[in-house]
C-alpha cells in the first residue's frame, strides 16, 4: 500500500477508533502485512477480521490469495466476516435492492479499470468452494438475525439492514 494511501486510510480509521475496535489498513495480498498487524497490535486476543467491499475488486486469483493470507494469519478463536457480494446472484440482489449501487459499481469499475462483474463467481456454491480452497469453514448469516428489531429506529434504517443481506462468517478449518 502506498504511503499516501496508507495515511488517508489511517486518518479515516482514527476517526472511528474505539477502545475495543481497532482498524488496521493492510494489503490483503501481502501475508507479511497481515501477520505483522496481528502480532503487533492484537497479540493473543481473539480477532474479527472484517472486509467491507474489498473482495469484489480483486480478480478471482487475487480473491483466493487474499483469503489464503487471511486464513494463514488467523489463530484459533478468530473469525473473518464479510458481507461482500461475490456471486452473480448476490450482486444482482444487491443492485435490485439498492439501484443507486449500479452507478457506483460502474464508476468504480471504470476508474479502477477492473470489471467487478467479471470477478464474480457464478453461484454461491462456487463462493463456498473458494472459501474451502482458502482453508475456511463458512456459513452465511442474515443481517436481520444479528439485530434486535426493537432497536431499529425507523424504516430507513430497516431498509439499509435488509439491503446488506447476508454476512459470510468464516473460520479456519
Amino acid at each position: 500500500m502506498t504511503a499516501c494511501l496508507r495515511m488517508i486510510v489511517l486518518e479515516i480509521f482514527e476517526e472511528h477508533e474505539r477502545p475495543n475496535l481497532h482498524f488496521c489498513p493492510v494489503d490483503l495480498l501481502a501475508l507479511h502485512e497481515l501477520s505483522s498487524v496481528r502480532r503487533q497490535y492484537l497479540g493473543d486476543n481473539r480477532v474479527a477480521f472484517v472486509s467491507l467491499g474489498t473482495l469484489p475488486y480483486f480478480t478471482k486469483r487475487e480473491q483466493l490469495n487474499a483469503l489464503c493470507n487471511i486464513c494463514a494469519a488467523m489463530r484459533p478463536g478468530d473469525v473473518f466476516l464479510t458481507p461482500d457480494p461475490l456471486s452473480v446472484e448476490a450482486m444482482n440482489g444487491l443492485l435490485e435492492r439498492e439501484p443507486s449501487m449500479r452507478g457506483m459499481v460502474e464508476a468504480v469499475s471504470r476508474l479502477s479499470r477492473r470489471d467487478i462483474r467479471a470477478n464474480l463467481w457464478s453461484s454461491e456454491t462456487h463462493v463456498e468452494e473458494l472459501f474451502r480452497r482458502a482453508g475456511f469453514v463458512s456459513t452465511r448469516i442474515s443481517q436481520l438475525d444479528l439485530v434486535s428489531l426493537s432497536e431499529v429506529s425507523g424504516a430507513v434504517e430497516l431498509r439499509s439492514l435488509v439491503s446488506v443481506g447476508n454476512v459470510w462468517c468464516l473460520w479456519p478449518a
